[in-house]
């Protein structure tokens, strides 16, 4: 698993720094059309109409919860809190061999 961190190499993740730069393109374009650039430190996570989006399943366009098998499951845990959408995320890990329904039923 971590072969190549012992043999001495950079592991990197591409895809984490394309989201940067997605984000921060994102970023450019409110402040373009508003005037102001928000803080995305500053922003809510315990927004109630944000989770009431994710309780829908309307995740089209979230990275990681956009599939038609995430959306099922963001819908069938109804999130209400970031720890819930953390756990399914790290449940439905490719690591973890499909095994997010009795991961997620577990107290």
């Amino acid at each position: 698993m971590h072969a190549v961190e012992e043999l001495g190499l950079l592991k990197m993740d591409f895809l984490g720094l394309r989201n940067l730069s997605v984000i921060e393109r994102a970023l450019d374009m409110i402040e373009v059309g508003t005037g102001q650039r928000p803080n995305i430190d500053d922003l809510p996570v315990d927004d109630p109409a944000t989770y009431q989006l994710l309780q829908r399943g309307d995740t089209v366009g979230v990275f990681q919860l956009e599939g038609a098998n995430m959306r099922a499951l963001v819908r069938s845990l109804a999130p209400t809190h970031l720890g819930d959408v953390a756990a399914l995320v790290r449940c439905t890990a490719p690591a973890h061999g499909g095994q997010h329904a009795q991961r997620l039923r577990r107290p």
